[in-house]
Order: C-alpha cells, then structure tokens, then sequence
C-alpha cells in the first residue's frame, strides 16, 4: 500500500511502540498507590480533579522513562533496518562499509550515538523538571 519505501517500516515501528507505551502507560496507572487516589474521592473530588491533582503527577515520571527508552529502542531498530536495505542510518553505515569509506562509517556510527545520547540527556532533564515539579 505504501510502495517500496521506509514508510512502512516507520509505521510499523509507530504502531507497535504506541501499543508498547498505551499497555505500559495503563500499568503504571493501574500499579498508582491507591490510598491516595481513595482519600482524594472521599474528600469530594472529582474523576477529572482526580487525574490532575494525583494520577498525572505520580504516572509522569514514569511514564516519560518508558517513552524515551521506547525512543532509544525505535532509534536503534531503524539503525538494524537500515542495514538491511530500508533508508535510515544503517543503510548509510553499511553503504559506507561497503565503499570502504570508513571515515564516513565512522561518522554514522557516532552520529547514531550521539542521538541515543542526547535522548538520554533529554529524558533525564524531563524527569528531573517533572520530580521538581511536584
């Protein structure tokens, strides 16, 4: 449907980390301390007040943990895609490779590095922001 190109492969990475990150999102709601959740109601609140004041601020660490490692997972696989004929930056490594340009390679591989890196920065900033936050 999509023709011979990276698109279906990105849709397919799209797809299942979002199925990956709904069923982890809902366990770590479901795993949420349930006395605070109980107090919050008996003191009259509402559903909606509920998951501003406790769910949103107890799942968010959490959750942001799961998404950027999904991240870190969803780089790394189109990395191996890449490497076996889908346009990312594996095919750009072993196009590099196989050209003997190894420079070049060399370059990919730390450019492949630096993303996950910076993800990792990125997602230990979130995390702190959001642990300050509340």
């Amino acid at each position: 449907m999509l023709g011979p190109s990276a698109w279906p492969a990105v849709l397919a990475l799209a797809i299942h980390n979002s199925g990956i990150l709904g069923k982890l999102g809902a366990e770590t709601i479901e795993n949420l301390d349930p006395r605070t959740l109980r107090a919050l109601r008996q003191l009259g609140c509402t559903r909606s007040q509920i998951a501003g004041a406790a769910v949103l601020p107890m799942f968010l660490g959490r959750f942001l943990l799961y998404f950027f490692y999904r991240f870190e997972t969803c780089v790394r696989e189109a990395t191996v895609l890449g490497m076996l004929g889908v346009a990312s930056l594996g095919y750009w490594i072993q196009d590099s490779r196989t050209r003997q340009f190894y420079d070049e390679m060399l370059f990919f591989v730390v450019l492949g590095a630096s993303i996950v890196l910076v993800a990792d920065l990125v997602s230990v900033l979130a995390r702190w922001l959001v642990r300050r936050a509340t």
